[in-house]
């Protein structure tokens, strides 16, 4: 999503998740404006069950992430991130035969 500027794959993994919309909305903002985003693909660790209350299921994981450059229509540094590691929750229902994802955001490590 970060890469093209489509998000159209990303939201439909996603129901009512504001968290989603959000960050979505930032992506489609920067390319329609005529910039872009490079990133490398992150990469998921230690990926651990927290808890399944009702029908939610939480997910916990660290997001490494490299070093990220957001540019503008001009091509100039808009914005740099520093990459790293980041702990992550996730909260995923099933429905219709998929998995979605309702809410999504950094939490603090244990």
């Amino acid at each position: 999503m970060q890469q093209t500027g489509d998000t159209s794959q990303y939201l439909a993994m996603s129901r009512e998740c504001r968290q989603c919309s959000d960050l979505a909305d930032s992506v489609t903002s920067i390319y329609r404006e005529g910039g872009e985003i490079e990133v490398e693909l992150p990469k998921i660790e230690d990926l651990s069950l927290v808890g399944t209350p009702g029908k939610v299921t939480i997910l916990e994981y660290d997001l490494e992430t490299a070093p990220t450059v957001v540019r503008d229509s001009q091509g100039e540094v808009d914005q740099r991130f520093p990459g790293g590691v980041e702990r992550f929750q996730v909260n995923v229902v099933r429905s219709r035969g998929g998995w979605f994802i309702v809410r999504f955001g950094e939490v603090d490590r244990a």
